[in-house]
Order: C-alpha cells, then sequence, then structure tokens
C-alpha cells in the first residue's frame, strides 16, 4: 500500500512485530544541527518475504477395530493443507504415552500397520518455499480405538466312543473365552472333509448326536463391542475317536438231537464278526427262561454239552479298541431242538414152555415206550 512511516522507530534497527504479508522496509538518517533538520537519502529497501500461512487440512476414519488388526482404510485426508513451495505431511501417533513422530510418513494419508493399542493420529502440514519451512497447527487428531484382546479358552473331552453314539457328556469347556462386549462362540465339526461351521452352536459347550465317523471339534470366541465384531483364534481342536461299526457276524448249526446228548459239531460261525482293535464275543443261550450269558465263552464258536431241553443259542461281538469297549448287535438265534426223552416201557408173560412150542401169549407190553415223533420198539 506504499511506504508508511513507524512512528517512534528512531534507533540504527528496527524489529518488526509478526508479519502476516511481505513487506519492505527502508531507513534514512535524520541530522539535527545549529537549529536545522536535515535527511540523508532512503537507504535501498529491504524486503521480508512473507510465505502463505500454512493450513493443517483435517483428517478423517476414526473406528473401532478388533485388537492386531489394520484399520480400514488407514487414516484418510478429508482436507489438504495449504501453503507455498512444495508441500509435505508429518504425523504424529500416541497410544497412551503421548505423540510420537512417525519416521517416513510425508504423504496426506497414512496406512498404520496392524494395531494392539488404541491410539490417536494428528497430521500437520510443511511447507518450504524460499529456503524457509514452515508448519501448520496439527490438525484435530482422530482415533482408531482398539478392542482388547479376544481369547478362545480352551476346550476338552477328547474320546473314544462306540459307531453311532453319542459322545458321552458332549464337548467341554475347559476354559472360557474373554473379549469385550457381548461373548457368544462359534463351533465347527471335520469329519473328514475339513471344518464346516455348525450352526446355531454359539455356548461355550457344544453336545454332538450319535457319530458315525471320527470328528474333530474347535470353538472360537465371538466378540460384538462398538458395532464391531471381532473373533479370537480357534481353540486346539478335541478329537471324537469313533471305532469301527461293530458287526455280529453269522452264527449256524441248527438241528435236531436226541434228549441229554450233545449237539453234533456244536454252534459253528459261519460269518465273522468285525470291528476296531482286539475282537472275542460273548454268547447266550435260552432255554425257555429268557436269554442267559455263557460265562467263558468268548470265541466265535461254541461247543455246548449234552442237552436235555431245547436250547437258542446267539452271539454278539465284543470290540475293544482305545480303551473302549463296544458290542454288534446280536446274531439272529440258531435253536438245537431236544426230542423228547425216549423211555422204554416194560414187557412181561415170563414163562416156561416145552420144547418147539409158542409162548402162551407171546411177550407182552407191560408198558408202552415214549418219545417224540413217530413210536415203534425194536
Amino acid at each position: 500500500g506504499g511506504y508508511v512511516t513507524i512512528g517512534s522507530a528512531t534507533l540504527a534497527t528496527y524489529a518488526p512485530g509478526a508479519l502476516t504479508a511481505t513487506t519492505n522496509y527502508q531507513r534514512r538518517t535524520k541530522s539535527v544541527s545549529g537549529g536545522i533538520t536535515c535527511y540523508s537519502p532512503w537507504t535501498t529497501a529491504v524486503t521480508v518475504t512473507v510465505n502463505a500461512d500454512v493450513t493443517a487440512g483435517t483428517i478423517g476414519n476414526a473406528q473401532t477395530i478388533c485388537y492386531n488388526t489394520v484399520p480400514g482404510g488407514g487414516i484418510t485426508s478429508t482436507g489438504v493443507g495449504t501453503g507455498s513451495g512444495t508441500i509435505t505431511y508429518e504425523w504424529q501417533a500416541n497410544n497412551g504415552s503421548g505423540y510420537v513422530a512417525i519416521g517416513g510418513a510425508t504423504l496426506a494419508t497414512y496406512a498404520p500397520g496392524a494395531l494392539t493399542a488404541t491410539t490417536s493420529y494428528q497430521r500437520r502440514t510443511k511447507s518450504v518455499s524460499g529456503g524457509t519451512t514452515c508448519y501448520s497447527p496439527w490438525t484435530t487428531a482422530v482415533t482408531v480405538t482398539v478392542n482388547a484382546d479376544v481369547t478362545a479358552g480352551t476346550i476338552g473331552n477328547g474320546q473314544v466312543i462306540c459307531y453311532n453314539t453319542i459322545p458321552a457328556g458332549g464337548i467341554t469347556s475347559t476354559g472360557v473365552g474373554t473379549g469385550p462386549g457381548v461373548l457368544t462362540y462359534e463351533w465347527q465339526a471335520d469329519n473328514g472333509g475339513g471344518y464346516v461351521t455348525i450352526g446355531s452352536a454359539t455356548l461355550a459347550t457344544y453336545a454332538p448326536g450319535a457319530l458315525t465317523a471320527t470328528t474333530n471339534y474347535q470353538r472360537r470366541t465371538k466378540s460384538v463391542s462398538g458395532g464391531i465384531t471381532c473373533y479370537s483364534p480357534w481353540t486346539t481342536a478335541v478329537t471324537v475317536t469313533v471305532n469301527a461299526n461293530v458287526t455280529a457276524g453269522t452264527i449256524g448249526n441248527g438241528q435236531v438231537i436226541c434228549y441229554n446228548t450233545i449237539p453234533a459239531g456244536g454252534i459253528t460261525s459261519t460269518g465273522v464278526g468285525s470291528g476296531s482293535g482286539t475282537i472275542t464275543y460273548e454268547w447266550q443261550y435260552d432255554n425257555g427262561g429268557g436269554y442267559t450269558a455263557i460265562g467263558g465263552a468268548f470265541l466265535a464258536t461254541y461247543a455246548p454239552g449234552a442237552l436235555t431241553t431245547t436250547t437258542s443259542y446267539q452271539r454278539r461281538t465284543k470290540s475293544v479298541s482305545g480303551g473302549t469297549t463296544c458290542y454288534s448287535p446280536w446274531t439272529t438265534a440258531v435253536t438245537v431242538t431236544v426230542n423228547a426223552d425216549v423211555t422204554a416201557g416194560s414187557i412181561g408173560n415170563a414163562q416156561t414152555i416145552c420144547y418147539n412150542t409158542a409162548p402162551a401169549g407171546g411177550i407182552t407190553s407191560t408198558g408202552v415206550g415214549t418219545g417224540s415223533g413217530t413210536i415203534t420198539y425194536e
């Protein structure tokens, strides 16, 4: 706006205040002598160039994230900084111990790595012009809130079970998961084809139904806090080992025998049983009063003693594997039919006769013989 005299500035030097515009300064000498005031010409002007005001702009993308994850989208620039010359930026982070400069962060945006603590970020604009570096104020901070770490807890009750049975006690929780907000759980099962999520299983424990294949189970904790869902890692898997299906096989040699005789060839195995581990057998008999276990009979075949009553036999397979004993169903029964006891009856008419004569009245039956079926005599 043209030169303006600076009142009260009478020294050889001059100290301006803070400047907001480029300003030229000139000085002249004032001489007072013999009542006469004289002036020198003005000096060559000195210019103080004032760079443009440096503005910080604005940053954004405050958010809540899971523990040890990367903030989605990073810290964005919602308004660029301005200034003279070359514009770059400086960033600082504060995770609870005060703001610390982030080395190498010179762009308008900043992409943090995975965070394990709530962290606030601020940015300022750096302007370099005419060999002078100027800075804006720091922006309003943007905070990335980090939810507490979600832990999985532990599960247990690995066991060995029989085919098509329910694991005793289910899959238990030996240590609960932790985390902020509302906690639930997710479960997965793998019976040989890879892990599959078990829908609607949200409790700390899980009760499987009857299993026909060895199955691994794993659980993770689900934490919902601040509108964010976070997960723990999966627990170490628990395995329910399912022993092979135990089959009964088949038995044979149903027969009809005489009273108080031994069945010919015993009760044979026409098809062996199968299963896991050590295979033995159990036998039962029923001679009219219901099936009763036959102690000591553990082979595939069984040799009964002499029978006086019609008797049915059945067998089942016993499989012992992994400390677990499993049984097959009972075979179809084989029956040894025992005919009624055959009695001799009695005969009479002992007598003395003459040579070459017929006994009077013959040899009589004083008591008929008895037995099953058709009766004749010898």
